[in-house]
């Protein structure tokens, strides 16, 4: 909760940008006061996004198997699933949320500041950037950035 807070006070790119964490993260959230949602990622967490094909609604999942599956359990036609790159944050407006054809972020590149911490890279070592190296997905392997 206080990281919200931080972002609210501060704005998402500077917390981003200082913050002295080293935990894995995938943020969304949206701004009731701007109407817009937001989404950023490090390394260590996937984030993936579609959309409805006929609706003005979006869906978000850390697997794109997620979103397919859930797709297809409750028959939503969805646009293939496309990733948030790393160091990035992307924000729309629920009122540019389209239907069909492609909806488009703002994308704000940010650099975090060196670390002091020293990495414990056992838990990264597998990472690819996309997948923890399981490669049970052909998304992991052909991934699509978003914003192509």
């Amino acid at each position: 909760m206080l990281l919200y807070k931080d972002i609210q006070a501060r704005g998402v790119k500077s917390v981003l940008e200082e913050a002295e964490f080293e935990s894995a993260y995938a943020l969304a959230f949206f701004d009731m006061d701007t109407l817009q949602l937001t989404f950023a990622r490090n390394f260590e967490r996937p984030l993936w996004v579609c959309h409805h094909k006929t609706r003005r609604v979006m869906y978000w999942a850390s697997r794109p198997e997620f979103l397919i599956c859930a797709a297809g359990i409750h028959d939503l036609t969805i646009s293939e699933p496309c990733y948030f790159e790393t160091n990035n944050i992307y924000t729309i407006s629920i009122d540019d949320i389209e239907g069909h054809g492609k909806t488009t972020f703002t994308k704000e590149p940010f650099i975090r500041k060196a670390s002091t911490r020293k990495s414990n890279t056992k838990y990264a070592q597998n990472w690819n950037g996309i997948s923890w190296g399981d490669n049970d997905s052909h998304f992991a392997n052909d991934p699509i950035p978003f914003d192509q």
